[in-house]
């Protein structure tokens, strides 16, 4: 915990709302978004969104990726991944194509695993399709896949 250095995966931060900032209202931002205070009304778009251990979301969140240590009241919505990592706290309903829920975490909502399109572009290719008649076994095995992707 201390000194340890984890490493952004997000890339540069380029908003940062601090610890005793509050600000009532939608948030829309290209960039990585970091809050430690409190938002009011949620963010409506970024590349990514980091809520450390003080800070409080109350609105609903659509981002590429999400790391929550600190509280959401709201729903999610996240292209990439979703890290809840331990004494977090999200009451909302979360659309992800990646989750990790840490031991620790709290979450009380409904999960929708939404399919990578990443990986679809691959599998929908004319080129990369198995011209036998396997596609019945391709299915089963891609449905199995995503059925144990998720767990913990």
């Amino acid at each position: 915990m201390f000194g340890s250095k984890k490493k952004n995966t997000f890339g540069k931060i380029e908003t940062l709302i601090s610890q005793d900032t509050k600000i009532e209202g939608v948030i829309e931002t290209n960039g990585t978004l970091r809050i430690d205070g409190t938002v009011k009304g949620g963010i409506s778009k970024a590349d990514g969104v980091i809520i450390g251990d003080t800070g409080i979301v109350e609105g609903n969140i659509n981002s590429n990726g999400v790391n929550l240590a600190g509280k959401v009241s709201g729903n999610i919505h996240s292209e990439d991944m979703l890290q809840l990592l331990p004494g977090s706290i999200l009451i909302g309903d979360i659309q992800t194509t990646q989750l990790s829920i840490s031991e620790g975490a709290h979450f009380d909502g409904v999960c929708t695993m939404l399919e990578d399109t990443r990986e679809n572009s691959v599998n929908n290719n004319p080129e990369n399709k198995n011209s036998g008649g396997d596609s019945g076994q391709e299915e089963e095995n891609k449905t199995e896949k995503n059925n144990n992707s998720y767990s913990s």
